[in-house]
């Protein structure tokens, strides 16, 4: 007869054959056996360890205080980023006052030009009336030097007319009474004498005349060259020069604050998941206090906690096999064993302390887990 259900409906239901029983326990034990003989026959022991990525910790790089937070923890961020925003009240204080201390530079800088240009175009019209007085005594002082030469160059030729005339053979020759009239005559010394001094003043009217040009030349050189500095020296003398200094320094000091208000908005440096964040909006910070943290899930890496007395059997470089969740086994690297241990509970024997030792990954990649996964590790005895 088939049996039926404690209900009493009368449905059957069918029992697995002692065969079937038979395989799957026969199975569970042979894999169970596979298991403890490959680990035996490795000679290894397992380890605890935790699945962990590098942090990067975002610092205050001045007092401010928390505005904003743009980001959750468990969020996944890019570089550039804006993650938090800071505000300092004091910064933005400067900042207004260097902004309303430029609006009145430019006002003063605006003033000042236009004062120069007025005091430019009055200058240079003195200076250029001088300039041309200058040059029309440049003109009348070579029309008079030149009449002068003109006036010398006759009285020499007069002179050597005097001394042919007198030293001439036709004249020396000459038998005719009126030779003693004209040569021997008293008035012909006082026509030469009176051609020298004429020639002789000539020639000093001219040279007076030479010098006064050169004085000229030299005014009209120095009254050019005033007027080609002259822009500058009004600008210095109504201040132009002195604002724009001011000017200048004070856009530096703006530029200033402006970057540092720019460090007040905190920004992903490289891709990752916003971890621990250690202040909330309101909160006063101080330089250095760290912000945020971010996870780098691209770089991971394995602490396992080895009893110190197994950790002093490894070196940088060791292999140890590593078991995922999963039962996906894994290869990693040991990257770095500290000098120190963490002490022992008092429960424990003393030599009970553990190290971390630090593993990295080799081979194959290790599966996608969240941050602080437990994997086992293999350590060789």
């Amino acid at each position: 007869m088939n049996s039926t259900n404690a209900t009493g409906t009368g449905t059957t239901v069918p029992r697995p054959s002692p065969r079937k029983l038979l395989v799957l326990c026969t199975a569970s034990l042979i894999a169970g056996i596979g298991a403890a003989k490959w680990l035996e026959g490795r000679g290894s022991v397992s380890y605890g360890g935790s699945l962990q990525s590098r942090i990067t910790c975002m610092m205050s790089e001045r007092p401010a205080r928390v505005q904003e937070i743009l980001f959750t923890p468990g969020q996944r961020v890019v570089p550039g980023d804006k993650l938090l925003q800071l505000v300092d009240d004091q910064l933005t204080a400067q900042i207004v006052e260097k902004q309303r201390e430029l609006v009145e530079l430019e006002a003063d800088l605006k003033m000042a030009q236009a004062k120069a240009e007025v005091e430019l175009e009055w200058r240079r019209r003195e200076l250029n009336t001088e300039i041309f007085q200058t040059q029309l005594k440049v003109s009348t002082v070579t029309q008079e030097r030149t009449a002068k030469q003109v006036e010398q160059l006759a009285w020499q030729d007069q002179l050597q007319n005097l001394k042919a005339d007198r030293t001439g053979p036709d004249l020396a020759d000459a038998v005719l009474p009126v030779r003693s009239v004209i040569i021997d005559s008293p008035f012909a010394d006082e026509r030469r004498l009176q051609a020298i001094l004429k020639e002789d003043a000539a020639a000093v009217a001219a040279e007076a005349l030479s010098e006064q040009l050169a004085l000229c030349e030299q005014q009209l050189e120095r009254l050019r060259k005033l007027d080609q500095h002259l822009p500058e020296k009004v600008r210095v003398s109504v201040g132009v020069n002195l604002v724009e200094t001011r000017i200048g320094s004070a856009r530096e000091q703006l530029a200033e604050f402006e970057k540092q208000r720019e460090s007040l908005t905190v920004v992903s440096s490289s891709h990752g998941i916003v971890g621990t964040i250690h202040h909330g909006p309101g909160d006063q910070v101080s330089a250095g206090d760290p912000l945020i943290e971010l996870l780098d899930d691209e770089r991971r890496h394995l602490v396992a906690c080895i009893p110190s007395r197994a950790a002093t059997k490894l070196r940088p470089g060791t292999r140890v096999d590593l078991i995922f969740p999963g039962r996906e086994p894994r290869i990693g690297l040991v990257a770095a064993i500290p000098p120190h241990a963490i002490p022992a509970d008092q429960s424990r024997p003393a030599d009970d302390s553990q190290v971390e030792v630090k593993v990295e990954p080799a081979g194959k990649l290790w599966p996608k887990l969240p941050v602080g996964s437990r994997v086992q590790v293999q350590v060789l005895q």
